[in-house]
């Protein structure tokens, strides 16, 4: 009969680790009110940009373009060497203004004279974003750590939200950051940045951690509000899973065609769009 007892606790461990399973990859319950009007939106990546028109990624015109098109937008915010806020994808300055430097190891005012994508757009700081945005549009405000300031950079964020009247949520790839707004903020919508790090080259996150990154076997530390995924990625087991039991909001990165528009559609999911004119969806506007 010793089979029956190796059955029986095979099949407890089993069970026991599908719950750890479920409880580890649960979101936050009771999302704040706000994270309505995310669900299902259209978003434009690092703004309305287009290279040929003259329209760089992440420039004041970007995201004026946005707001006249009728899309949410999407950005990212960094601290520059004297803790300054400017909203910059690359901490690497050459591809966007065609300089050597790195924009953590400058300060606002070195960084003042340089010019975007060879345009006349400056590198904008993130209080001048929200200005030209003035709560038209929500906001997906993704959050570039950089070493070990996140905690300094999500206060710095938030101290600046807290005079801004219009919609937005907090995204980051870093789990510490989404841990702190956990705890220090939990009045703010905050979002897990999520992909197979190493299928897509990033060979610098170990193995280990890319399995349970991607897994979102750290939504019980963070619990966040929504996933954004990774367009490649979102059909992975814990992203079903997590929709099918909890409705997880998932926002699709980066959607480049009307028929990823379709597919993200399928399965209830907002998307952040780039290279191409998506409908907007007007209810979505603020």
């Amino acid at each position: 009969m010793n089979w029956i007892y190796a059955v029986i606790i095979t099949t407890a461990a089993l069970l026991l680790a599908a719950m750890l399973y479920v409880f580890l990859i649960a979101p936050r319950r009771g999302r704040p009110e706000m994270m309505k009007a995310f669900e299902g939106g259209v978003f434009a990546h690092r703004g309305l940009h287009d290279k040929n028109a003259g329209v760089p990624e992440n420039t004041l015109l970007a995201f004026r373009r946005a707001v006249e098109h009728g899309y949410g937008m999407e950005f990212d915010v960094r601290f520059t060497a004297d803790k300054q806020l400017v909203v910059m994808h690359d901490n690497d300055l050459e591809r966007m203004t065609g300089v050597q430097g790195r924009v953590s190891e400058m300060t606002l005012e070195q960084l003042a004279p340089l010019r975007v994508g060879g345009t006349d757009q400056p590198i904008p700081r993130f209080e001048q974003v929200l200005e030209t945005v003035d709560g038209r549009t929500p906001l997906i405000i993704e959050l570039k750590v950089c070493g070990s300031d996140y905690a300094e950079l999500a206060q710095s964020v938030c101290n600046v939200l807290d005079g801004y009247s219009g919609p937005y949520v907090i995204e980051s790839f870093d789990p510490r950051l989404v841990h702190w707004l956990r705890r220090h903020r939990p009045d703010i919508a905050r979002g897990q940045l999520l992909e197979y790090y190493r299928r897509h080259g990033s060979t610098n996150v170990p193995a280990v951690a890319d399995f349970v990154l991607h897994n979102q076997l750290l939504n019980a530390w963070v619990r966040p509000d929504f996933i954004a995924i990774y367009y490649a990625d979102r059909d992975s087991f814990s992203m079903r899973l997590s929709k099918r039991l909890f409705r997880t909001p998932e926002i699709d990165w980066t959607v480049r065609s009307a028929e990823e528009v379709r597919r993200s559609r399928a399965v209830g999911a907002g998307y952040i769009f780039e290279g191409f004119i998506p409908e907007p969806n007007r209810n979505f506007h603020a």
